[in-house]
């Protein structure tokens, strides 16, 4: 802005309310003022509408805006500024029934130490710019943006603070198509959108960047604290506190981009996205935190549909929906984890995604009270994965290489498709290796407990070590130095290579070597007597729109 460079041969002028100055009005000095020119107005209460036009003037009180109001009168703006560039220093601006600053024609508005208060709309901008230093907007209504509305141009909000405003979008800030939109150390609280955006609302190709900022107790339908329809936002060591929407407990996104960096998400409520909720658009968050957010329905913490995702050591803690109450995505165009820690989170399945491809680099789970931590459906890669408290369950062509799963229930488990289990440990209480109607292969694996189950497709444990547990229905071979040291066996398995070695206990099966690549005979225990009954085969419940023990469920529809 051009407001600060001086002017040659500035005139001050004073206004007193009791006369001893230049003028006893604000608009009578303003009428005589030159380009930057100042006008220093004495404490006291002013009232009537103001109107500057055309010129560079700085407009500031002598004592601060504790003592210093300008009151419109009711009138429909208290100032307005027309092709008029203006600094704007220590007032609290009030106006019963009516609007606050409104600027057109491309006026420029630097302000400093203002306090608005109780009025239809606080600052409106039709384009131009306008800065805000040290500044409140309190208890503001309008249909779009009680504190700030841009419908184009760029707004930079600095310490400053909005509380109590409401609006259908935007209760705080209202940015239209193509507006610009910086907030740095900025509190929000108690907004309340009717629509969308309980604090910000940003408009198809809007673009805001917040940072150090703080919401608190927001909510909308869409979007809690903010949300955005084809904008793109950007967040920084930014925090969410308890707000709440029907999407989006925090931020919601349609058709726009989010990225978080070092942000913090705790205690929002929503149905979908406890803390953040995105639809055909995109999420990259990087080491931020997602702590007691819930959701009603589904994705406790995150919810994605037809999106990406892009998540880097983030934690995602103690977060509670009924169905994934961790992340949630839905058809996603691709997925990206690594160095994401799941802790305590209370619901099915805390992670349910979607996704061609999913790149999984560091998972960890610890603290959960569920059959599978992760259900992974589509396709990728998975390494570096780390559970303590469930296993991981595949509905796609997946490789899973360098990971360690324990899990209460199952530890790997193929619903469907084909997985190749590599240089990993897995144990269960019921299934370490396990599949439904789908195809495992492993390599260098080791099975502490848990045993090995094939409802339908295959599995072929290749340079595998089984070291306690039943070997039961499986559909596939056992080959390359394999050792089975477990209970009984229920089903045929055939062992491809001698150099394996078969120990089970006596179990109704057989076991059939096919070839042999050196003279030694396998050991084997086959053909004992079988057992008075069979065991049942362990499976997933198959996923119902009622009930829906087994994940998210039939009902999977976009917003």
């Amino acid at each position: 802005m051009f407001l600060l460079v001086p002017l040659a041969a500035a005139t001050t002028w004073v206004v007193n309310k009791d006369g001893t100055g230049d003028f006893g009005q604000v608009q009578s000095a303003i009428d005589v003022a030159r380009a930057g020119d100042i006008i220093e107005v004495g404490p006291g209460t002013y009232r009537g509408a103001l109107v500057v036009r055309s010129r560079i003037l700085t407009l500031r009180s002598r004592d601060g805006s504790g003592t210093t109001i300008l009151d419109g009168a009711g009138e429909a703006e208290l100032l307005r500024l027309e092709s008029a560039d203006v600094l704007l220093e220590g007032f609290t601006l009030v106006n019963d029934g009516g609007a606050g600053m409104v600027t057109v024609d491309r006026s420029e508005v630097e302000a400093r130490d203002l306090v608005f208060s109780g009025l239809l709309g606080a600052f409106s901008m039709e384009n131009g710019a306008a800065s805000f230093e040290d500044c409140a907007f309190v208890g503001g209504v309008a249909e779009m943006g009680a504190g700030i509305r841009a419908d184009a141009g760029t707004v930079n909000v600095v310490a400053s603070s909005f509380e109590g405003n409401a609006a259908n979008y935007g209760a705080d800030v209202y940015l239209g198509p193509g507006a610009r939109l910086v907030l740095d150390s900025v509190a929000s609280s108690g907004a309340v959108a009717t629509e969308a955006g309980g604090s910000v609302y940003m408009s198809m190709l809007a673009d805001a960047v917040v940072s150090e900022c703080s919401f608190e107790g927001s909510s909308a339908v869409h979007g809690g604290a903010i949300a955005l329809d084809g904008a793109n936002l950007t967040v920084e060591g930014t925090s969410f506190v308890g707000s709440d929407a029907e999407r989006g407990g925090a931020v919601y996104a349609a058709r726009g981009t989010v990225a978080s960096l070092g942000s913090s998400f705790e205690a929002n409520m929503a149905t979908r996205g406890g803390a953040v909720a995105i639809f055909s658009g995109g999420l990259d968050d990087v080491s931020s935190r997602f702590v007691a957010n819930a959701a009603s329905d589904q994705g406790g913490a995150v919810y994605l549909s037809s999106s990406r995702l892009g998540m880097a050591g983030s934690r995602l803690e103690a977060n509670v929906a009924p169905y994934t109450p961790a992340l949630r995505m839905l058809d996603g165009e691709a997925g990206t984890l690594s160095g994401v820690v799941l802790v305590g989170n209370v619901g099915s399945q805390p992670v349910w995604g979607d996704a061609w491809p999913w790149t999984v680099e560091g998972l960890s789970s610890e603290g959960h009270h569920t059959d599978a931590v992760a259900w992974f459906a589509g396709s990728g890669e998975l390494s570096g994965v780390s559970t303590s408290d469930g296993g991981l369950v595949f509905d796609g062509d997946f490789v899973v290489h360098d990971s360690t799963v324990t899990g209460a229930v199952y530890g790997v488990y193929v619903y469907q498709g084909a997985v190749s289990l590599l240089r990993s440990q897995v144990s269960a209480d019921n299934t370490a290796l396990g599949s439904y109607d789908g195809d495992l292969r492993t390599s260098a694996v080791t099975v502490a407990r848990g045993g090995v189950t094939a409802a339908g497709g295959a599995i072929v444990l290749a340079h595998t070590t089984v070291l306690h547990g039943t070997i039961l229905g499986l559909g596939g071979v056992v080959e390359g130095h394999s050792v089975i040291a477990t209970g009984p066996i229920e089903g045929d398995v055939t062992l491809a290579y001698s150099d394996a070695t078969i120990s089970p206990w006596p179990g109704n099966g057989n076991i059939t070597p096919t070839r042999s690549s050196s003279s030694r005979t396998p050991t084997c225990a086959c053909g004992a007597p079988a057992p008075a009954s069979t065991p049942a085969t362990p499976r997933p419940p198959t996923p119902t729109a009622a009930g829906r023990t087994w994940g998210p469920g039939a009902d999977q529809t976009s917003w």
